[in-house]
């Protein structure tokens, strides 16, 4: 190319730079101003808050799953138990047969008659209940049970 004339944009023939200088932008620190500070410090006291609030839920949620997990584990051992035993856990009707003599208490099941418990009476049990000659009505019942008297006069039957 002839000395003196411009190279076109784009033109191959045109003789290489040693120098070259490209304008862009990057990001680098820049001074803020007292508003812009201010901004941010409330901005920053937003998103510590939203942070409180977010860890705060997730906790919440930890623990409601945990306890959903505990039943769940609950509910496969038991489970599991069955399958083991080849049984299942169910309402069953029982009688209680209370022999004061002996001092002993046994629990049957009324559908197989299979005794299921047999044990030594724990000491509230082993106070017998005191038949009353004549039924107590509702009303007097609390103070028959006080008393010791069907007629509810707190005053007959005490102590002087």
């Amino acid at each position: 190319m002839a000395r003196g004339k411009k190279a076109k944009p784009g033109d191959i023939n045109a003789p290489l730079k040693d120098v070259e200088t490209r304008r862009w932008k990057k990001p680098l620190p820049v001074r803020c101003t007292p508003a812009e500070t201010e901004r941010n410090a409330q901005k920053l006291a937003e998103a510590e808050l939203a942070l409180h609030r977010e860890r705060e839920a997730k906790a919440e949620s930890n623990r409601a799953y945990a306890a959903k997990i505990k039943d769940l584990q609950g509910e496969v051992k038991g489970l599991a138990l069955d399958v083991k035993a080849g049984t299942k856990q169910e309402e069953v009707e029982v009688e209680t047969t209370y022999d004061w003599p002996h001092g002993s208490v046994k629990v049957t099941r009324l559908d197989t008659g299979e005794v299921v418990e047999e044990r030594p009476m724990r000491t509230p049990e082993r106070q017998r209940q005191i038949p009353l000659d004549e039924p107590v009505k509702q009303s007097q019942a609390p103070v028959a049970a006080v008393t010791g008297v069907p007629g509810g006069d707190p005053t007959k039957g005490m102590p002087n």
